[in-house]
């Protein structure tokens, strides 16, 4: 569902007129330097909660801790790229439903799903 859910936003952008597709391209290129920021901050705080010493080569700890340690580095390196992305999104959002571009709709739509304005698509 993920995967489905994926693949029709990356239809949706490539739909896109070339002015909105490059908006868009650097609200999601910001988002993302932003989440990986956010991630590399985070990151030691997460050794520190899984009690990993970085100190210590990875073939010296159980299997379980270093597949347990690798689930939890993915996962919070995705919601960190994904929280930069909507935080980056929602402050465009903003901006375009206070200058009349957008309705709070098609800007709830932008931000989480990853829909776009029918006038941004290519033959409308």
């Amino acid at each position: 569902m993920v995967i489905k859910f994926l693949i029709q936003a990356i239809q949706n952008q490539r739909n896109l007129q070339p002015k909105y597709y490059k908006i868009t391209s650097y609200v999601g290129a910001i988002g993302c330097a932003l989440g990986l920021a956010f991630f590399s901050w985070q990151f030691e705080s997460l050794f520190a909660v899984l009690n990993l010493d970085a100190s210590v080569p990875l073939r010296q700890m159980s299997s379980g801790v270093v597949f347990t340690g690798l689930a939890v580095m993915i996962l919070s390196f995705a919601f960190a790229v994904y929280f930069g992305a909507v935080l980056v999104a929602s402050i465009f959002s903003f901006f375009a439903v206070l200058s009349g571009r957008f309705n709070v709709k098609q800007a709830f739509d932008y931000v989480f799903l990853f829909k776009y304005p029918e006038s941004w698509y290519k033959n409308t």
